[in-house]
């Protein structure tokens, strides 16, 4: 025989329940304050006690709902304390979420860090019974250009400024450019219309519907690859952990986004590579739209504007009903830029003095420099369309075992991180690449 209860001793059941978690909660969070724990695990715990609340709260039986209404406030009272308690740990407490500049200079502090530098220097030939690693949570554009700030926490006395002078590193625009995203497995899937047959039509009343239309589809994917560099330095170097940041974060803040920059430009996807934008196969080559006029002397910016309106046509010559794409940026090389900006009309007269401003446009668009762009050659594009994702953030190691470092008294910091880019095969069409030669070619009348 089912056993049933009245609704007051339900209410209370589960009030008795959801008052325990609060407690657990509770005991977690003033832990939490003490230690170094994980700040999500307390938002999850908190989630689940809320949405036992909101339960609660569905009870709608007359004379019980005030006495319900009464639990649910007290325990929501309760919850509210807990979140700003929360709140203010992931802001200022030991779980607050840290830079990564903070991070990599309290793992070059920490006694583990120490300790191996130490046992390095009273015996060299002693093997470290691991790699002395550490995980960078999360890398920003704002935590590079942050190094030699206030935010790291140099200690040198004497009068020497922190860093290491270098040469201009090249921004990395097209990371930029892309949208970001993450993968927890080895590849990125997805499924894509293979092919459509539109049978949609108008019909009178009474008549058969039609019943051509017909979809495929097919999976598609892409694989992770691998970045990774690695730095040797010797143990004396190693002593003083200023100049063991700024060598790591050289390794993070050029050599490998720099690298990763250039496959999302251009990555040939074969082997560990990435496939690029420009890669073959991605972005289409210029061609001038049917029904655009040619001209008796076009220049780079007419062979710009006919490719951002390609770039808004999209697939339009197999498929008319499909809407296009909505062009983001021209990318050009800056001598390509500086040259089409001199261009002059028949009375001396800048030509383009929209390329003058702060942001210069053509066609609406804004145009980006980058060196990595061949001289004479431009990329325009709807960059939404191309996702970053990553499947294992940057991380960093420190080896002692390394080929001859035993010999040499030195140690080998190695860096790495996974991700793989996703261009659609639809959405391929959102890229167009050329040269300027071609395009004026194309564009000219009688060519």
């Amino acid at each position: 025989m089912t056993d049933t209860k009245d609704l007051s001793v339900l209410v209370v059941e589960k009030f008795e329940a959801i008052r325990s978690e609060v407690k657990a909660l509770q005991e977690k969070v003033d832990a939490s304050e003490k230690n170094k724990k994980d700040i999500f695990q307390l938002d999850e715990s908190k989630a689940v006690i809320k949405t036992q609340v909101e339960e609660l709260l569905q009870i709608k039986d007359g004379e019980k709902v005030t006495e319900v209404k009464a639990f649910a406030l007290e325990m929501q009272k309760q919850l509210n304390l807990l979140e700003s308690k929360i709140t203010e740990q992931g802001l200022n407490g030991p779980n607050r979420v840290k830079s990564v500049i903070q991070q990599i200079a309290e793992a070059l502090k920490k006694d583990g860090f120490k300790h191996a530098v130490a046992a390095k220097k009273a015996n060299p030939d002693a093997k470290m019974a691991a790699p002395y690693d550490f995980e960078v949570k999360t890398i920003t554009q704002g935590d590079i250009d942050a190094i030699g700030t206030d935010s790291i926490p140099f200690s040198l006395t004497a009068p020497l400024e922190p860093g290491v002078n270098r040469a201009p590193n090249n921004p990395t625009l097209f990371y930029d450019l892309v949208q970001k995203g993450t993968v927890s497995k080895e590849y990125i899937a997805w499924i894509e219309r293979a092919s459509v047959t539109r049978g949609a039509a108008s019909v009178a009343e009474n008549a058969l519907i039609p019943t051509t239309t017909a979809v495929t589809w097919t999976e598609a994917k892409a694989d992770v690859k691998k970045i990774a560099d690695g730095l040797p330095i010797s143990n004396e170097m190693l002593e003083d952990v200023d100049y063991a940041m700024s060598e790591i974060m050289e390794l993070l803040q050029y050599n490998i986004p720099n690298l990763r920059d250039g496959q999302i430009f251009n990555g040939d996807g074969t082997s560990n590579t990435l496939t690029g934008l420009t890669a073959t196969g991605v972005a289409k080559t210029f061609a001038k739209p049917d029904g655009v006029d040619t001209l008796a002397s076009p220049d780079q910016v007419d062979v710009l504007a006919t490719a951002v309106l390609q770039v808004i046509l999209g697939n339009s010559a197999a498929d008319s009903a499909s809407i296009g794409f909505a062009p983001n940026a021209i990318v050009l090389n800056p001598i390509d830029m500086h040259n089409i900006k001199l261009i002059r009309d028949e009375f001396g007269k800048f030509k383009y003095p929209e390329l003058w401003m702060p942001q210069p446009v053509v066609a609406g668009v804004p145009v980006r420099t980058s060196t990595r762009m061949t001289v004479g050659s431009f990329l325009v594009g709807d960059f939404t369309m191309a996702k970053y994702f990553t499947r294992r953030g940057m991380t960093i190691r420190m080896w002692d075992q390394n080929g001859t470092d035993p010999l040499y008294d030195r140690v080998t910091f190695t860096a790495s991180e996974r991700g793989v880019l996703r261009v659609k095969s639809h959405d391929k069409f959102a890229f167009v690449k050329g040269t300027f030669a071609a395009g004026v070619t194309a564009m000219q009348t009688g060519a």
